[in-house]
């Protein structure tokens, strides 16, 4: 079906292709029209149904990567489309031009693709090659296809390499370019060669601009988004910034919590920027940027030492492998070697030691910042918490009244309500003190509990408790609360309010092992459980506190075990709780009274005193031949 020429004869004879030479009669060749109709045949109705079916995984992979917001799925998924797209148009027609010199869109308009030179066959290879560059073709825009209008033999690029041509069975009446076909396709391209480079030329200018406009490369990184914002409010004015100062403080702020990776990648980018020699520092930043990439930090870790195995940078180094594989004394031996003033080195102390909960080791680093400006927040509430845990309750409400004229409202109120929940768990008399105020004060705002902030949420779920006098509603709250670990809370406390105790310790013991559980909140879960346990519960309660991964809960409950406990006169337990907190440290003054007045059946309990770090491991060995 080939669309009829005004200029063509009436009386058009079949071509015989068997005597095809080089020297073509005009009359054969493909009128671009029809080749034009064939494709559009070959792309929007042969293969246009094909792909769709063979993309619908693609299709519902990408919806789904959307939805979820994975950039990474969605461009992988969009470049798995294109290459079916691209697959299957190059099969396609590899296919039939090799064994039936056409397509099917060809056929139609009946074209056929046959060799240039007389005597040769097209070759499979000749076929697969002209498909891959008539898709290049395509991702050109199409444009270099515009040669049917200049090329003598109307033969476009994918033609021109596989020295193929495209003929029509009937006599089409086509004859070669005219000159002023061949000067407009020309001029065209002429013109997109000219726009192009004008648009290139444009864009170079406005870099030259740009450039002119500060003095150094360095300067245009510290424009606005060039470096990190925090480091920039941090930095003294008028003080003379040396090598690496920048850098070494982001690090400091990033310890702290204070700036994220981003603030590091940035300050590493404005030093490379500016031409400052790489240095220790420089590696050890770049293996936090990549922390996501084991392999890739690890060798930035590697560089480190690599100059100074003394410095300060190499100690940190050492540091954060151990920390990575939980060898705290490897850790501890590192940071006491290491040489002070470096200000992320002992953040890292105090971040160490209060996650051990060795709260004097954390007040002696604590106390190296104390001129840290920059690190002012994340001092004061270390300071209050570490005060607080060493039972050095007046000096932390001090530092607490200290810390919440300093901090931001909303970190201050966090604050006091972490204090506030310590203290009620010990009564509520502690309404009537400086943290539980600061809450209330925060109550009078708004009276829906935000459940995401767990330190306020519990702080004043406790006062409610103490103002219901035992009458409050858990069930309400049960049902109105959407954090599982909440509701696990209210429910185990409904049942215990209903005087069933079994129910309850189950579901308090289902919540001190959920992952996602505050430490505070499993603290609560704990003391709860023990109130109403008999025999056989506080010796499971006994073996979940063993197993607590976090240090701080671990010492926290272990003490209200233990005053639990002595208070039930089960001496026995009572006393190997108290050995296991006396050999690290961490026997609250309140349960050591509590097991004092009990008889001692241990003589361990009644007359070794001496620190934890002086003992053997006898002790640790003998407790366990005794579990």
């Amino acid at each position: 079906m080939v669309l009829p020429d005004w200029s063509a004869p009436k009386s058009q004879p079949k071509v015989k292709f068997e005597k095809v030479s080089a020297k073509i009669d005009p009359s054969q060749l493909a009128r671009p029209l029809d080749r034009l109709a064939a494709v559009i045949v070959d792309i929007c109705v042969v293969l246009a149904p094909v792909y769709y079916l063979l993309s619908s995984p693609f299709r519902n992979w990408m919806t789904a990567s959307f939805l979820m917001g994975s950039e990474s799925d969605f461009i992988h998924t969009a470049a798995g489309m294109a290459g079916v797209a691209v697959g299957l148009i190059v099969a396609y027609q590899t296919f039939f031009h090799y064994f039936f010199r056409a397509t099917l869109g060809k056929m139609l308009f009946d074209l056929h693709v046959i060799p240039m030179f007389e005597g040769q066959r097209l070759s499979c290879w000749d076929c697969f090659i002209r498909a891959w560059f008539w898709v290049g073709e395509i991702l050109f825009l199409g444009l270099p296809m515009l040669a049917v209008f200049s090329n003598n033999k109307r033969r476009p690029m994918h033609d021109r390499i596989c020295d193929t041509i495209v003929v029509s069975r009937i006599s089409a009446g086509v004859n070669s370019p005219a000159l002023w076909e061949q000067g407009l396709v020309r001029g065209f391209f002429g013109l997109a060669l000219a726009f192009v480079m004008i648009f290139a030329l444009l864009q170079l200018r406005g870099i030259a601009d740009r450039l002119k406009q500060d003095s150094t490369l360095a300067a245009l990184i510290e424009r606005e988004g060039g470096a990190c914002e925090v480091v920039n409010k941090n930095m003294t004015e008028g003080q003379e910034v040396k090598e690496h100062d920048r850098l070494n403080l982001a690090m400091t702020l990033y310890a702290a919590g204070l700036a994220d990776r981003s603030c590091l990648e940035a300050e590493v980018e404005r030093e490379i920027a500016s031409q400052t020699p790489v240095g220790a520092v420089t590696y050890l930043a770049q293996a936090f940027v990549y922390a996501d990439d084991a392999e890739v930090s690890n060798s930035y870790l590697d560089e480190v030492c690599a100059a100074d195995k003394e410095s300060v940078e190499c100690h940190m180094s050492h540091v954060v492998s151990k920390w990575s594989d939980e060898d705290w004394e490897a850790v501890e031996e590192s940071l006491k070697s290491a040489p002070q003033g470096s200000g992320y080195l002992e953040v890292w102390g105090v971040r160490h030691f209060m996650k051990q909960a060795r709260y004097d080791k954390a007040m002696a680093f604590l106390n190296t910042l104390v001129n840290q400006k920059p690190l002012a927040e994340f001092s004061l509430v270390q300071r209050v918490k570490a005060l607080y845990n060493s039972y050095q309750e007046k000096e932390a409400e001090a530092a607490l009244l200290q810390a919440v004229t300093a901090l931001s409202e909303s970190e201050g109120l966090d604050l006091s309500a972490w204090v506030c929940a310590q203290q009620l768990q010990s009564g509520c008399q502690a309404l009537e003190k400086t943290a539980c105020r600061q809450v209330h004060a925060g109550e009078e705002r708004t009276s829906e509990i935000d459940f995401e902030m767990e330190n306020e949420a519990l702080a004043r779920v406790l006062a409610l408790e103490c103002k219901s006098e035992g009458q409050m509603d858990y069930l309400s709250f049960s049902e109105a609360v959407n954090n599982e670990d909440w509701r696990t809370f209210f429910l185990a406390n409904l049942k215990s309010q209903k005087e069933d105790v079994k129910a309850s310790a189950h579901l308090f013991s289902s919540l001190m092992l959920s992952p996602e559980a505050s430490d505070l909140l499993k603290i609560e879960a704990a003391r709860r459980w023990a109130q109403f346990a008999d025999q056989k519960q506080l010796g499971d309660l006994f073996e979940q506190w063993r197993d607590m991964p976090s240090r701080e809960a671990w010492v926290k409950t272990g003490n209200i075990l233990v005053q639990r406990v002595s208070l039930l006169g089960h001496q026995e337990l009572a006393q190997k709780i108290a050995r296991y907190l006396v050999n690290t440290e961490s026997l609250s003054p309140q349960a050591l009274v509590a097991v004092a007045g009990m008889a001692p059946a241990d003589p361990a309990m009644k007359t070794d005193r001496r620190p934890a770090t002086d003992k053997t491991d006898k002790t640790d060995k003998k407790a366990g031949e005794e579990e």
